[in-house]
């Protein structure tokens, strides 16, 4: 058992939360530093007022996987209990309306939290915050400090307040992590990482259901959604009887770049397919403007070199570390996932080599796992959306099959439904859907074409129809504006 030690964290977000909450149930002094301005308020007002200039994807959707809840289960049953208590809801990730053909029931591990970013980052802030030995000082990290001579360890960090020194240093500062930089310039050079984009933007919405709407339940799990020829949208609930609509469309498009205007946003989206039966205006109204979310990367970052850390007593983590295709939805999940291998890393070895080496071999297994399922999936993505040759589905067990005939027989199977979705909260390896004989063999079955709903040619066209709506709206609106400034 190691003795307690000071933790320092550099970011604030879930992935230091997380961290936090995890070292100091474990009897560690942590300090959490963090430039951002603190929440204003509750979930509601964080989420309309929060300045969060840290987190660009503050009011992006996010997702709490099935690995969430079944880790905080195991692990931390009342940090559980404070985001539900907070308004996070639970769910459970079942398809209605289809039969269990080969006599299965639904999934129980499928419960997941629904909820915007600030249901959970809240409450988790203030459990973690009240907690003795945790304190939060804001400041800017601007350096590590390393010792001199050798070998060489991090001490602590330089801020814009000054030195502060600890035992042991995390980074979870997130996708603009300088840790690479800071080590270079200490002349302690990471192996290169490895990126490649994703191939999509994002543009999306968050929304409330009006007073006295009954909320749409449909055949899908949370929400309507479809993955088509260069359009991937999602549509879940969220809390306080909001909800989030996600579009994803391939950069190579021309068309689909006004949808960062409102008024074209809201035409293209309402034409999806079921989208208007929550997007109606006597069903919703939005409450937030369209956020863009471009320049997307999967991206990974050893932190070791033939085995060995790079440098003592400094812990990279999550985001920071390595970072996948927001459309997974699973940065929170390896933020939470992470902190524990930290944690048990900590309890399991006094050696501070010994302890930083277990952390690094088991954080960089997991990270290279899902780092490289993604870039695979984004590559033939990428592939398919370029040459949008339907007809080539790929051979089984590659993720062009995967793409092109497995995904788009999602709601329309109880075991495909069962294996992507398992896979999607973090629940089965990454992989192993590929490799699943039956969900290959009810996939050729079903014969499921992501070209069956709408053509690349007929969303273009939409989108078209969403820009030319939107600029007749404009017109049609300048002569009334125009007449009320002369009044």
């Amino acid at each position: 058992m190691t003795q307690p030690m000071t933790i320092g964290i550099i970011g604030a977000g879930m992935s230091g939360f997380f961290t936090a909450r995890a070292m100091a149930r474990a009897g560690h002094q942590v300090v959490l530093l963090e430039a951002d301005n603190p929440p204003p308020g509750d979930v509601e007002t964080s989420f309309m007022q929060w300045n969060r200039t840290g987190v660009a994807q503050f009011r992006q959707p996010h997702a709490a996987r099935s690995i969430i809840v079944k880790r905080l289960r195991e692990r931390d049953p009342q940090l559980l209990q404070a985001i539900i208590d907070g308004g996070m809801v639970p769910w459970e990730f079942h398809l209605l309306g289809l039969p269990h053909e080969d006599g299965g029931t639904h999934d129980p591990e499928l419960l997941g939290l629904l909820g915007r970013r600030a249901a959970l980052e809240v409450p988790l802030r203030n459990l973690v915050l009240s907690m003795p030995g945790v304190r939060l000082v804001r400041t800017t990290v601007q350096n590590l400090l390393f010792s001199v001579g050798s070998p060489r360890r991090v001490e602590g960090v330089l801020t814009s307040d000054g030195p502060m020194r600890f035992d042991s240093t995390v980074d979870s500062s997130g996708r603009r992590s300088r840790v690479a930089d800071w080590l270079g310039a200490a002349g302690i050079e990471p192996p290169p990482a490895q990126s490649n984009e994703c191939g999509i933007v994002y543009y999306s919405r968050n929304f409330r259901f009006r007073p006295g709407v009954e909320v749409p339940r449909g055949s899908y799990p949370s929400g309507p959604g479809a993955t088509m020829a260069g359009v991937h949208f999602t549509m879940n609930r969220t809390d306080a009887r909001s909800f989030t609509l996600m579009l994803g469309v391939t950069p190579d498009q021309e068309e689909f770049r006004a949808l960062r205007q409102e008024a074209v946003f809201m035409n293209f989206a309402s034409s999806l397919p079921d989208a208007n039966l929550w997007l109606a205006p006597k069903i919703s109204e939005p409450i937030w403007k369209v956020e863009p979310f471009a320049g997307l990367t999967n991206r990974y970052r050893p932190f070791s070199r033939d085995g060995l850390p790079l440098v003592a007593d400094l812990y990279v983590m999550g985001d920071a570390r390595f970072h996948t295709n927001p459309v997974h939805g699973w940065g929170m999940s390896f933020a939470l996932q992470m902190s524990y291998m930290l944690a048990d890393a900590f309890a399991a070895h006094a050696d501070p080599l010994a302890r930083l080496s277990a952390f690094e071999q088991q954080a960089d297994a997991y990270a290279r796992r899902y780092f490289e399922a993604s870039s695979c999936e984004d590559a033939a993505r990428r592939q398919l959306w370029t040459d949008l040759d339907f007809s080539n589905r790929g051979e089984p067990g590659t993720y062009r099959h995967y793409l092109t005939s497995v995904q788009p027989a999602l709601y329309k199977d109880q075991v495909i439904f069962r294996a992507l979705t398992r896979r999607l909260h973090l629940l089965d390896d990454p992989a192993q859907v590929l490799g699943n004989q039956a969900v290959q063999e009810r996939a050729a079955r079903i014969g499921a074409s992501l070209n069956q709903r709408l053509s690349r040619a007929q969303l273009v066209q939409l989108a078209l129809e969403a820009q030319a709506s939107a600029a007749r709206a404009t017109t049609a609106a300048a002569p009334a504006t125009a007449m009320e400034a002369g009044a």
